[in-house]
């Protein structure tokens, strides 16, 4: 019998159709909602990069027009006249104006590198950019002699050595040329809304010297009276978004009383009096970037307050859905079809989002919140999902010795034969608040178009089940270990026609500890890589640009101060019982999981004389598989599946 659940397509899935995938980000609807601006990108094929173009979708003629043809990436926005401001980011910025009719004139340049710009009145602009609060700093890094650092955190993923930089909000008058930063000196900004009925802009983050914090704070601008003040001090929440909403305020926060993956309550604060009130506990993670996939590029806006409501992305089970909270405390689900919503954009009833349905690749979306209706505006990756051989994931859900259902899923083989016998991987997310679902993966049809059987779920510590099922801070390697294996052995059970003795792991970041203290701890896979990976929580507490805070609530207050708990939990310490042939991918400039934390592994690995091999990426960082250059994504899934091949096929390729 062969296997109804692949789609009948001649051409088979390779690591090299990554080239061919185009992804959507930064989504931003006219003031008027019938157009919607937003960055399309390409792997190049002329260069190992990414090409980016400004595009806009006018929803009025159901057509798309290209604005730039120069493959970088733009910054841009919507002028109160309805014409297109955009740029390219690189030292002084220097704004192109196309007119509603397509006519293009310069319209403003601004001495900074912006980050993002907003109309305030056709001559005030808020803009985000990047300031520094060590001027000697600043200059030894643009000569590039040496970097002073002094602060926590010091570097960060993607960025490098942050060198006492801050996100700062500035007011740029276009007509003076001035430019006027508004938000504190040490002030980090984290998120931030421009609320125009009110002429106020209130921005999260966190005000530090020396250390920040896990909780932050928010600040108030008024406009008119040029004016800020923080309304909600620092350390009592962890901040995930802020607004006004009409006259008061609202933010979406977690005081962090449970555990590090608690999801925000919504609160109201009076300005006049002081006074916080909850508004509404949904138990969602507020602004989640939707269903792992391994086939986006970019970011793009996933709250924002319409009205009198704010709108968020969230996972919920196997799917990212869009979400409503009213200024009432109402909260609902405003979308419904399975797969997953990246970034969005709301003017009155209409919302515009990137999303990702059925077994398809990103694509533009309208969504009439009056109706529910929705409707698939652009059709980019059509060509491709229409050639392809997609292999559609079959659910497989069970419930643990715990009483807890599992949400898993399996791929059978492309042309699969019942009859046959087949290998098979476990592939884990990261996180661990991350969460699978049924949309497009790029590195499980490769292995599925390969003849492999690839199977995964969401264990415990998982987004999308509430707070209850996600709570595993300082538990790491139980509860999520003990799913993973029952998980491996209800598969077992119902696909008899997996080789026991040809099943492979692998898993990247979170997943990679995952893989890791597998491998340490049963003998029962034959071959595993580990990626981007865990090895040592103490390392991971000092090393990782979130560390300090993110290890300080597993092990309390941190651990300095609970060493032997921490290395108990840390892949580390069992390496010496490793069996499993073991590939590693890592990236040299990985802040998130640095190379340090992970060689306590390796080398206990190697010198448990077991089969080690390591792949470390020059340059490249903690998004390899998602944004990395496309020669290294492409090698990356070739070492992987040459690993796999020589250990669960017998086999070994050039």
């Amino acid at each position: 019998m062969m296997n109804e659940n692949t789609e009948h397509h001649s051409i088979p899935i390779g690591p090299t159709d990554i080239l061919q995938f185009q992804s959507l980000s930064n989504l931003s609807l006219s003031l008027d909602g019938t157009r919607a601006a937003f960055m399309k990108h390409q792997c190049s094929r002329t260069q190992d990069g990414y090409d980016s173009n400004l595009w806009i979708y006018d929803l009025s003629r159901s057509c798309t027009v290209q604005v730039t043809s120069g493959n970088k990436k733009q910054v841009f926005c919507w002028a109160l006249d309805g014409s297109l401001l955009y740029a390219t980011p690189d030292g002084e910025t220097r704004f192109t104006k196309m007119n509603p009719d397509g006519s293009l004139s310069p319209a403003f340049n601004i001495p900074i590198q912006v980050r993002a710009i907003q109309p305030i009145t056709d001559s005030l602009w808020l803009v985000e950019a990047a300031s520094y609060v060590n001027e000697e700093a600043k200059g030894l890094l643009t000569e590039k002699i040496c970097v002073v650092l002094e602060e926590l955190p010091a570097h960060y993923n993607g960025v490098g050595y942050t060198s006492d930089s801050r996100s700062s909000l500035y007011l740029f008058d276009r007509i003076t040329s001035s430019l006027r930063q508004i938000t504190p000196p040490h002030f980090e900004t984290m998120g931030y809304s421009l609320c125009m009925k009110e002429l106020k802009i209130v921005c999260h983050g966190h005000e530090y010297t020396d250390v920040r914090g896990i909780r932050g704070s928010i600040y108030l601008y008024d406009i008119p009276a040029k004016t800020g003040r923080m309304v909600v001090e620092p350390n009592i929440y962890r901040l995930y978004f802020a607004s006004m909403m009409g006259q008061n305020l609202l933010f979406a926060g977690t005081k962090g009383n449970h555990d590090s993956n608690e999801n925000p309550t919504f609160y109201t604060l009076n300005l006049a009096t002081g006074e916080v009130s909850e508004l509404c506990y949904p138990d969602h993670y507020v602004g989640g970037l939707g269903i792992g996939s391994d086939c986006r590029y970019g970011t793009g806006t996933t709250c924002l307050c319409s009205g009198s409501s704010v709108y968020f992305t969230s996972a919920h089970f196997e799917s990212s859905h869009l979400f409503q909270v009213t200024s009432g405390g109402s909260f609902r689900q405003i979308s419904s079809q399975e797969g997953s919503v990246y970034c969005f954009d709301i003017k009155g009833d209409k919302a515009v989002f990137v999303g990702m349905r059925g077994m398809g690749l990103q694509e533009l979306y309208t969504f009439n919140l009056a109706t529910g209706q929705e409707t698939r505006l652009t059709h980019f990756n059509q060509d491709y999902t229409d050639s392809h051989r997609v292999c559609t994931p079959i659910p497989c859900y069970f419930q643990n010795h715990d009483g807890v259902t599992i949400t898993g899923w399996v791929i059978p083989p492309a042309d699969y034969d019942e009859n046959r016998t087949y290998p098979a991987i476990l592939d884990i997310h990261g996180g661990p608040k991350a969460c699978y679902g049924m949309v497009f993966y790029h590195e499980m049809q490769l292995w599925a178009n390969q003849g492999y059987f690839v199977f995964f779920c969401n264990p415990r510590g998982s987004d999308g089940h509430g707070d209850a099922y996600s709570a595993i801070s300082g538990i790491n390697g139980t509860l999520d270990y003990d799913d993973l294996m029952e998980f491996t052995d209800h598969v077992l059970e119902v696909y008899p026609q997996i080789d026991r003795s040809r099943v492979g792991v692998t898993g990247g970041s979170y997943g990679g500890f995952l893989t890791n203290w597998i491998a340490g701890h049963t003998d029962r896979f034959a071959a595993a890589a580990s990626q981007r990976s865990i090895g040592d929580w103490m390392v991971h507490y000092g090393a990782c640009d979130s560390g300090f805070w993110v290890t300080s609530e597993q092990f309390p207050p941190s651990p300095l101060y609970d060493a032997a708990n921490a290395w108990n939990h840390s892949p580390g310490k069992y390496a010496m019982n490793i069996k499993t042939p073991i590939l590693f991918i890592h990236s040299d400039e990985d802040r998130r999981c640095p190379l340090s934390e992970m060689m306590p592994v390796y080398t206990g690995a190697v010198l448990a004389g077991t089969p080690v091999r390591m792949c470390l990426f020059h340059g490249e960082n903690h998004e390899l598989s998602r944004a990395g250059k496309p020669r290294c994504r492409i090698k990356r899934l070739t070492e992987i599946t040459n690993w796999m091949d020589k250990y669960l096929k017998g086999e070994r390729k050039a």
